[in-house]
């Protein structure tokens, strides 16, 4: 007996280990899948490898998927991703140019990426994956700040070469300075009449990169544990890509947090509208010098959603086809009227090239999670539907990997 319990015993220890190398394979390939997601995002390593991007997302999902195992999968789920493919099939079939590879590909991604939220949250928890897309965030904000300090201002470290955006097929403005393809720098911006040079990690753009930011502070503010050293990488990173909408989200970001730890246990609640004022002072004053003091991206932004709302109104229900920016000549002030100038809106962009039909994949789980969070008290994790949203209004990563998941995310959200 002693034997056979000792054999037991030894059987169980060896289980352990077996599950525990297990879920640390698996953790590692869920940072790999985030990764991939992110470097999505209109990276320059992206711009310039596509594929390999793609095929990194599809390979470390499917293997995610294998590794997790369903348990179960309810009615409303495969609705979900019924609904996805008619979608996506339908523009497929009828639609102007969404026989695009592009498209195709992320039409793929999204009903992958919801079947690895459902595999991941099913075994681990849904906390696992938004961990991750933090984790590797700050990994990222961290190699940056490391270039951005003593590559770009103490000129300590230099640049191992120069490379124009047109090889990268973005703007002509300007081009970039590789410090080891782990950090370029090369967008300038204007603040109160100085030209300054932005933290853009190793994004096309500093905002492509503070959008990511944003998303990374808020998960970890209110829907993770609030780890202050994380927090710090993130709102370090956020004010020197010198993005306006990003230091107003992590103004608004800090602020909420401080009304729900004082305003809930009733502490200090006159300080609340006080600080609120504060806030709404310093947002108000950011807005006022990105808007009206000659700072171009707030007029380029202004300019797109109007163009882009007028453009929809030609064809409301399917749009006027696949990433078709030329459509939105006609509609824009007379120096912008070329078939050169981009794009500077999501949700905008989305209905103006796929009308009310794709339009609501994007706006169908935001109304529904807003009703049903508001009804339940879930503020948090109300707030956190609502930046999603803005930042796709706002944000041009609609037709990414990194948006195809967090429109899962949202679509998972109405579910669970």
């Amino acid at each position: 007996r002693i034997r056979y319990e000792s054999w037991q015993l030894k059987y169980s220890r060896g289980r352990i280990k077996i599950m525990l190398r297990k879920n640390n394979i698996i953790m590692v390939i869920i940072d790999i899948f985030m990764l991939f997601l992110i470097l999505s995002n209109y990276s320059l390593f992206f711009n310039e490898y596509a594929s390999i991007v793609y095929m990194g997302v599809f390979i470390s999902g499917v293997i995610i998927v294998l590794f997790c195992k369903f348990r179960y999968i309810n009615k409303h789920d495969l609705y979900i991703i019924a609904f996805f493919i008619t979608v996506m099939g339908f523009f497929l079939l009828f639609g102007k140019n969404y026989s695009d590879l592009t498209f195709i590909i992320i039409s793929i991604i999204l009903i992958l990426t919801y079947i690895v939220i459902l595999a991941v949250s099913q075994r681990y928890g849904l906390k696992i994956i938004l961990d991750s897309f933090v984790k590797i965030t700050c990994i990222i904000a961290i190699i940056s700040l490391i270039g951005f300090v003593f590559g770009t201002y103490l000129k300590i470290l230099k640049p191992f070469e120069y490379i124009d955006s047109s090889v990268y097929n973005w703007s002509t403005w300007y081009g970039y300075q590789n410090y080891f393809y782990l950090y370029y720098e090369g967008q300038y911006t204007n603040i109160f009449g100085m030209s300054i040079l932005r933290n853009m990690a190793l994004f096309s753009e500093a905002p492509l990169f503070a959008t990511i930011l944003s998303e990374a502070l808020f998960i970890n503010v209110f829907l993770l544990d609030n780890n202050r050293k994380r927090n710090i990488i993130l709102v370090i990173a956020a004010f020197t890509t010198l993005s306006t909408t990003s230091i107003a989200i992590t103004i608004c970001v800090f602020f909420l947090d401080f009304y729900r730890k004082y305003l809930r246990k009733k502490k200090l609640i006159i300080i609340v509208p006080i600080v609120a004022a504060v806030v709404a002072v310093i947002i108000g004053i950011i807005f006022y010098d990105k808007l009206f003091n000659n700072n171009m991206s707030g007029e380029v932004r202004i300019d797109d959603i109007i163009a882009c709302f007028k453009s929809w109104e030609q064809s409301p229900w399917i749009g006027n086809g696949f990433k078709n920016i030329k459509v939105l000549k006609d509609f824009r002030v007379d120096w912008r009227q070329t078939d050169t100038a981009g794009l500077s809106t999501g949700i905008g962009g989305v209905f103006s090239d796929g009308g009310l039909i794709l339009g609501s994949l994007y706006t169908i789980p935001f109304i529904i999670s807003l009703i049903r969070l508001l009804k339940k008290g879930n503020k948090d994790l109300l707030y956190f539907v609502i930046l999603l949203f803005f930042l796709f209004f706002i944000m041009i990563y609609h037709y990414t990997a990194l948006g195809m998941f967090w429109i899962a995310i949202s679509w998972y959200i109405v579910v669970n």
